[in-house]
């Protein structure tokens, strides 16, 4: 465990060095600030492009409409955004062959895969909640109220989600080399989406974490207990297969 925490500070200070960090920062203010922008304007905008019958017909836009951008922003976007800026936080180092001389004097290969994974789950779980605040408070200058406890509530499922897709690229990572690891990624988000389509299977499929927390939050509606097993069993799976493979790879 200390040598988990050890690469996991190495990391840290590795991509604060790098300006990853500083980018990934901005991000999540600029995503913050965006979504009460385009829920206040976007009713506007459409109503110039509209004749005066269709525009009375708009509605008012509400705090509601903020979150329901940020569920959608963030979900759709941003997450993918810092995987992909992340996609080689692995494959580099395997590819460079510095983690040789660290194996070699005693550094276990599992604390690597486990500090660079707890690494990358963090900072996505702190980008999430940035931009989250952001948004919250940006709301009252904007709708003139910070709005709903609730709005927080399917934040656990973006959370639970960004762990799924972790897992996803650390096996990538181990089975591939280069950017080859967002090949594995693309392909699990594509069959949980095709889980998705036919009835029988919809309530299990990890990508209901992304698509059903609006409803969450408006009608305060719950997901399937089976969705949130199923993501957590790929998860860990994933993630077994990745220890697994990455403690047998020769790294020289």
């Amino acid at each position: 465990m200390r040598q988990t925490f050890t690469f996991m500070k190495k990391e840290f200070i590795e991509n604060f060095r790098n300006k990853k960090l500083m980018v990934i920062g901005i991000l999540s203010l600029l995503f913050g600030f965006m979504n009460p922008i385009i829920a206040k304007f976007t009713p506007d905008l459409i109503a110039n492009l509209v004749d005066e019958q269709m525009a009375s017909m708009i509605p008012e836009p509400t705090i509601w409409d903020s979150w329901t951008q940020y569920y959608k922003n963030v979900g759709q976007m941003f997450l993918f955004i810092v995987i992909i800026m992340f996609a080689d936080i692995l494959t580099k180092e395997v590819s460079d062959k510095t983690l040789v001389p660290l194996v070699t004097k005693g550094l276990k290969k599992q604390a690597v895969l486990n500090g660079k994974a707890l690494f990358l789950a963090l900072i996505i779980w702190a980008t999430l909640l940035t931009t989250a605040s952001v948004t919250h408070l940006y709301n009252y200058p904007v709708f003139g109220t910070f709005g709903d406890v609730q709005s927080f509530v399917p934040l656990m499922d973006l959370g639970l989600f960004a762990l799924f897709l972790v897992s996803c690229l650390m096996l990538g990572s181990v089975l591939s080399k280069g950017y080859g690891s967002l090949l594995f990624v693309a392909l699990s988000v594509l069959l949980s989406y095709l889980m998705s389509i036919p009835t029988f299977t919809r309530e299990a499929s990890p990508i209901q974490l992304l698509s059903g927390n609006v409803a969450r939050m408006t009608s305060g509606d719950n997901l399937s207990l089976v969705c949130y097993f199923v993501t957590i069993a790929f998860t860990v799976l994933f993630y077994s297969l990745a220890s697994i493979k990455f403690n047998k790879k020769l790294l020289s």
